[in-house]
């Protein structure tokens, strides 16, 4: 089955002033990064699954966050963690993700004292294009999902083109990837099961 592009749209209303207010931000799929933090993201409308990796305490401890967020407002997305809402934002020149209350927290996914990250928006690598080694054998699972998925959860994906980020830190055999689909798929493909090419 061939896959349908994905078109997004963004549209703008007029506040009573004759002319459309700044189009809201939207954050591009693709991973974002520096030298102790990568934030790999796939978006659709209001939705976005957010990868993110970084050291922090001096490189003593280690994030490997899996966040499927909501858009809150424009430039504005939340998810919820363990009991701790984590946010992420964007302006015209940086994204940052951090806990919603402003102090560092013990976010289960990162372990105590994470205050955030930010990274400049220029540091964006789109994702790479990728296919399936066997069209119809790929397996994938959805996100959401379970901390430590089981084979039960996972299904056969029959699309022949993906359109992926980078490897996910925090499961080594697994890629997030986005899927050409009107619904916006999103979800994990086994490393072994994809091509992406050099």
């Amino acid at each position: 089955m061939r896959p349908l592009p994905v078109t997004l749209l963004i549209l703008t209303a007029c506040r009573g002033c004759g002319r459309a207010p700044p189009t809201p931000p939207t954050v591009p799929s693709g991973t974002y990064g520096h030298e102790t933090m990568e934030l790999s993201v796939a978006s659709h409308g209001d939705r976005l699954v957010a990868a993110y990796a970084s050291l922090f305490d001096g490189g003593a401890q280690e994030c490997a966050c899996l966040l499927d967020m909501q858009r809150q407002e424009p430039g504005r997305w939340v998810a919820q963690h363990a009991g701790q809402q984590v946010v992420l934002g964007m302006n015209e020149r940086e994204i940052w993700i951090e806990p919603a209350g402003g102090q560092p927290v013990d976010l289960a996914c990162c372990g105590a004292g994470w205050s955030g990250d930010r990274v400049a928006r220029d540091s964006r690598r789109p994702p790479r294009k990728c296919r399936t080694v066997s069209q119809a054998a790929a397996v994938f699972l959805p996100v959401p999902y379970v901390e430590e998925p089981e084979e039960s959860e996972w299904t056969t994906l029959e699309h022949d083109r993906l359109e992926g980020t980078r490897l996910f830190r925090a499961f080594d055999v697994w890629v997030l990837v986005e899927i050409a689909d009107p619904d916006g798929l999103v979800g994990l493909v086994r490393h072994e099961d994809l091509d992406c090419g050099a």
